[in-house]
């Protein structure tokens, strides 16, 4: 029974047991130098990210790069940082110039787990919890633990910590990827207003609609959301090479409209016309490389009533003004096979209860409507993996057979239950399924099936007998989850 421990210990130990919806992006750094090798990624939880940087690299050593502007650091703990300490995981530069904050990102030290900067022994005991399912790292932790670049914390990461630890091989800071539609994941990068921005109302980094759809989606995808609050159509269009081109996207996600009307005086020169609107979405077009797939969405409806502008639009018509703008983007979807989520259509019957009292921002129920409704048009639009597979392979025709799952033995360990299954996988023939459940485990997987020939071999032993199967040690039955 200890061999078998030792076994199942060995294989928990290298299991990959964390799933993670981490989605880099690299950004451009065009406004000013930054370290060579570094790079900056965004997290759609923590925001800007520069990785690249070595450890022990100090502040002083920061701010010399960084010469023409003044930087200010806080580190994990959010105490302020001396010129001569460590960059370490998890602090928070802020960029200033003639007094104002041009910028704050987050550093992260990839192998520094703990965020102090250094690399040791107490980062392997991190990680090694968090690989045994003891437990589960923050967000900024587990990118530091990505050290194999894999979006996993798994028994590769735990190597290259060691092997770095013993002076082997230094851990590549720069291992930060690129991946693109031939690749793993696909890139949505999300351009428009408030609206596509979601924070208006307080809505949270955990309720907005992209969060949301970035959970539901898996890590097929990585995500950019370049909505900013307030954007008429000009003003998003005038930022469209730095926030949506520079991305590479193969994914565009386009929402444009509620800002294009603005009835102040004053403000006169922000509005755009329906002419104007029309030539934005043909340079917008223009602009995409020819790989980029792009889904338009309509502005939701506006509550006239509960606007701030109510009293100042001829007969309080707001949500009325909006209609002509909002056929264009039909229009323009259709004419250029484009999909189309009209959201306007979609929110409408449900508007008191998905707007906040505002009349236009979507609060959380309606985040929760617009992340399913984006969902359901990317997998339509043939974008997610499930649709790109069904594509592929053709949708699966009906079993003729009876689909029969009976258990036919269990077993009963000091960590884990086992048991063994007899399933039918087509007319006349079975193949045995092992479920196992691990016992005082805390993670994301309540039981593991193995479907397998000799499902018992991916265990390392023999269930019958106990006895170690040393040609299979390496090859677990959580491996590839």
């Amino acid at each position: 029974m200890k061999k078998i421990n030792k076994t199942l210990s060995y294989i928990i130990a290298i299991a990959i047991l964390a799933i993670s919806v981490f989605v880099p992006v690299t950004v451009s750094a065009a406004e000013y130098v930054i370290p060579d090798g570094a790079k900056f990624i965004t997290d759609v939880e923590i925001g800007r990210i520069l990785v690249g940087i070595e450890p022990g690299t100090t502040l002083s050593q920061l701010k010399d790069v960084f010469s023409d502007y003044t930087l200010t650091a806080k580190n994990l703990n959010n105490a302020a940082m001396a010129d001569t300490d460590n960059l370490g995981t998890g602090c928070v530069v802020s960029v200033n110039s003639d007094g104002s904050i041009v910028d704050q990102f987050t550093v992260v030290v990839y192998g520094d787990i703990d965020g102090n900067g250094v690399i040791e022994i107490a980062d392997s005991v991190v990680l090694m919890q968090s690989v045994l399912g003891n437990s589960e790292l923050t967000r900024l932790n587990f990118i530091a633990g990505d050290i194999s670049d894999n979006n996993k914390n798994d028994a590769s990461d735990m190597l290259h910590l060691s092997l770095h630890m013993l002076g082997i091989k230094n851990i590549d800071q720069t291992i930060a990827s690129e991946q693109s539609l031939l690749g793993k994941q696909v890139r949505i990068v999300t351009i428009g207003d408030s609206i596509t921005e979601g924070r208006a109302g307080g809505i949270t980094p955990e309720q907005n609609w992209l969060t949301l759809l970035s959970k539901k989606l898996g890590g097929d995808f990585e995500f950019f959301n370049a909505g900013v609050g307030g954007n008429s159509a000009r003003e998003a269009m005038a930022r469209f090479e730095r926030d949506v081109l520079s991305r590479n996207p193969d994914v565009v996600l386009l929402e444009f409209g509620g800002n294009n009307h603005d009835p102040a005086p004053e403000r006169k020169a922000r509005r755009v016309s329906d002419q104007e609107f029309r030539s934005l979405l043909e340079k917008f077009k223009a602009g995409l490389p020819a790989k980029c797939q792009v889904v338009m969405i309509t502005f939701p409806p506006i509550i006239s009533e509960q606007h701030q502008y109510f009293p100042r639009v001829p007969g309080g018509k707001v949500d009325e003004e909006l209609h002509p703008q909002r056929q264009i983007v039909r229009d323009f979807a259709a004419e250029n096979g484009y999909p189309l989520l009209d959201l306007y259509k979609e929110i409408y019957p449900r508007r008191h209860e998905l707007i906040f009292p505002d009349g236009v921002h979507l609060n959380v129920a309606g985040q929760v409507f617009f992340a399913e409704k984006v969902a359901r048009t990317l997998e339509s639009a043939g974008i997610t993996s499930k649709a790109k597979w069904l594509k592929q392979i053709g949708t699966p025709g009906d079993y003729t057979f009876e689909k029969s799952f009976k258990q036919i033995k269990k077993y009963c360990f000091e960590d884990f239950d086992a048991e063994l299954y007899l399933q039918a996988n087509g007319p006349g023939t079975f193949q045995r399924t092992m479920m196992v459940f691990p016992k005082n485990f805390t993670g994301k997987l309540p039981a593991v099936v193995v479907p397998f020939y000799a499902p018992e071999k991916m265990l390392g032993f023999d269930p019958e007998t106990g006895e170690i199967l040393e040609r299979y040690i390496g090859v677990t039955m959580m491996r590839d989850l």
